[in-house]
């Protein structure tokens, strides 16, 4: 369905509605069936990252480090954090995430906070990277990827940083590996799988780091995070076609083109795949063998 939106993040499905973000700095919830917008919120900023619902609560996170708790059924926002970011920040953002008691956030300065679900207020911090090179650019280092999270560890990267396993338990990483993402990363079966600053895709084994394949064919494609679809590696990009990439070897096993843009990850529900596009499209896929 159209939306008549101008759309930057999203879908989220929860109580049967969709949540995405706009490019007018607020957040929308639509209707599933039929894309009304039932509520707009207005933020600080604009939202890069796809919201997190937790508990009938809303967390989002601003493109300048400011992570909203907004009410799903009412709207209201409930409590907001605002963490101090560098001068420089990437146009890429992560999305919050529920370990533990703790929203889990990454910000613009290479640090994980983990935030009080209910009132906002900050429990938990470590630095994942620090800032190398004598320019702002140079310096960079914005934690942009969703934690991932295996029993006591979490899995994490960040911009001109590293990839690695850090143990919540011992407090320090298991190993690390040099990378650039500003993507989620993804999991199938024991494999961690990353898309690079440079569109290149890297598939790295999740108990010690070991690089198992590389794939550089859609390189400068402006590719999504991936998504793991019907046992298959996923990837949207910027001319509007969804690649399928084998999690074994890291070839090629299908494509489909779409009107528009892909510029947030496909939303994966059970056998369906949501997609959205720049032109304000929602498209539901669904897989035939």
């Amino acid at each position: 369905f159209e939306t008549h939106l101008s759309l930057l993040a999203g879908p989220v499905i929860s109580d049967n509605k969709l949540i995405v973000t706009g490019d007018d700095s607020a957040l929308y919830i639509l209707d599933r069936n039929n894309g009304k917008v039932l509520q707009r919120i207005s933020v600080s900023n604009d939202i890069l990252a796809k919201p997190f619902v937790y508990a009938g609560k809303i967390y989002v996170k601003t493109i300048t480090g400011v992570v909203y708790c907004i009410d799903l059924k009412t709207g209201h926002k409930d409590w907001k954090y605002e963490h101090s970011t560098t001068e420089i920040i990437l146009k890429a953002s992560s999305s919050p995430v529920y370990y533990q008691n703790s929203i889990l956030v990454g910000f613009s300065d290479g640090s994980i906070v983990g935030l009080e679900p209910l009132k906002g207020h900050p429990v938990f911090q470590q630095h994942i990277s620090y800032a190398r090179g004598v320019s702002e650019v140079e310096r960079l280092n914005d934690v942009d990827t969703n934690p991932l999270i295996d029993q006591d560890r979490l899995y994490i990267a960040s911009y001109q940083g590293e990839v690695g396993a850090y143990s919540i338990l011992q407090s320090e990483f298991l190993w690390k590996r040099k990378a650039s993402t500003y993507h989620d990363l993804a999991f199938i079966g024991s494999t961690l799988v990353l898309v690079s600053s440079s569109d290149s895709i890297w598939a790295y084994h999740k108990s010690d780091g070991q690089v198992l394949w590389t794939q550089k064919g859609l390189n400068a494609r402006g590719l999504t995070a991936p998504v793991i679809w019907h046992g298959q590696i996923w990837v949207g990009d910027r001319l509007g076609t969804l690649h399928g990439i084998s999690p074994s070897s890291g070839q090629f096993i299908g494509q489909l083109q779409l009107p528009g843009s892909i510029v947030s990850s496909p939303l994966i529900d059970g056998d369906v795949c949501y997609v959205l596009t720049t032109n304000g499209q929602i498209h539901r896929l669904s897989l035939r063998n």
